[in-house]
């Protein structure tokens, strides 16, 4: 019986930290070229940017080149289910909607975020998001997204 106890105990302590170590997730920044005059967006603005709402980077006379990273990154998922709002599901069907009614433009998606990283570096009219331990001095942070 004391076994018993043990091995559940084990295993119960071993499903508790599993459960919180997938809970905690790297912080996400969203990302321009540093020549970009823009210092800061909101998360309006950014939503608005994402979901392709707004095709003009704000207070700028650019149109905004948006970079999303593939669908199978952890970054893309947290990036749109905490500031988008949006499940990637969601995401799909409402971008399809737009681009059906001649209204959108679908972001050029990368494989992963130094992909993203990179091409921003050497296009001042991108924008994008990655992985906040990415972040060097070859990009620009202009919306730092916390995550839980």
């Amino acid at each position: 019986m004391k076994n018993h106890h043990t091995l559940l105990c084990g295993l119960l302590s071993l499903l508790i930290s599993v459960i919180f170590q997938s809970k905690s997730y790297a912080d996400v920044s969203v990302i321009v070229h540093p020549d970009n005059p823009i210092e800061r967006l909101t998360p309006r603005q950014v939503k608005k940017l994402f979901l392709g709402r707004l095709r003009m980077m704000p207070n700028a006379s650019t149109e905004a080149k948006i970079i999303d990273q593939a669908e199978d990154q952890p970054t893309f998922s947290h990036f749109y289910t905490h500031i988008i709002k949006m499940k990637p599901v969601k995401l799909k069907r409402y971008r399809a909607s737009y681009l059906f009614s001649g209204k959108g433009k679908l972001p050029t998606v990368l494989k992963h975020g130094q992909a993203v990283k990179e091409h921003i570096a050497s296009h001042s009219d991108a924008i994008g998001y990655v992985d906040s331990s990415l972040i060097d001095s070859s990009v620009k942070v202009i919306f730092p997204v916390k995550t839980e």
